[in-house]
């Protein structure tokens, strides 16, 4: 009898634990949402010893994939991996240190033909029917590549290749239910660039390599999908289980 209850009591105690292990899963995938981003970034005069820092700041595409994790009904965590281009334009001529003059003509000054970030984010949110407005933190790191000896016929100027270095910003958004799942989402953002190179900045005597920092703002449109639940706030539906428990 002893053995038996013993037995018992192991398989007992196997079931609650599967079981809790079951809800932790679905309750991990409840909180997670991945997103799609695209939109338009246009970045801030470069601060640093680009000499050729332009004097505006043309429109740039920009894509962004997101993971997020919502930590609680306050407060959400994840990572935002973006693509973008930063460049400027210049009414006004510059002397070139390989001869010549660029600018003034309407050609742009690429500072990076591809410029890619990875940034953890912290958010804080509130919720709203169905869905919620957040905003916070990002910090992270960014690279900037590009084949440097070549340009294209909208081009007067490219920077080197390489350039990299720390990204920070904020970040502010609502994300609404379209479907169970599937919701849209809207964002506006800010991050400030620091960009370090190898190469030396021209016309800086004495020689000096590279080094600049920027802002660039972006606004972007995408899609929100939850891995399970719904993309309606998950907070509600605790609360209305509370409301029938009772």
């Amino acid at each position: 009898l002893d053995i038996i209850l013993v037995a018992f009591n192991i398989a007992f105690m196997k079931c609650i634990l599967l079981s809790l292990l079951s809800l932790i899963t679905l309750q991990a995938h409840a909180q997670v949402e991945l997103g799609l981003n695209l939109g338009m970034t246009i970045n801030t005069r470069p601060n640093g010893n680009l000499v050729y820092e332009g004097d505006k700041s043309p429109a740039s595409p920009i894509a962004s994939l997101k993971g997020i994790y919502n930590i609680d009904n306050v407060w959400q965590a994840g990572l935002d991996i973006s693509l973008s281009q930063l460049k400027r334009k210049s009414d006004k001529e510059y002397d070139y240190h390989l001869g010549g003059t660029i600018g003034g003509d309407d050609k742009s000054f690429v500072l990076a033909k591809t410029y890619t970030s990875v940034c953890g984010l912290l958010n804080g949110k509130i919720v709203h029917r169905n869905g919620y407005f957040y905003g916070g933190v990002a910090a992270g790191y960014g690279v900037a590549r590009h084949n440097s000896g070549t340009l294209t016929g909208n081009e007067s100027y490219r920077a080197p290749d390489g350039g990299n270095g720390l990204v920070a910003g904020v970040q502010l958004g609502w994300v609404s239910g379209i479907t169970s799942k599937l919701g849209w989402n809207v964002e506006a953002s800010a991050r400030r660039l620091d960009l370090n190179y190898d190469a030396k900045a021209p016309k800086m005597n004495p020689p000096a390599e590279m080094h600049y920092n920027l802002y660039s703002v972006m606004l972007m449109v995408g899609l929100r999908y939850r891995l399970s639940n719904t993309i309606q706030d998950r907070e509600q539906q605790i609360q209305d289980a509370m409301n029938i428990g009772g």
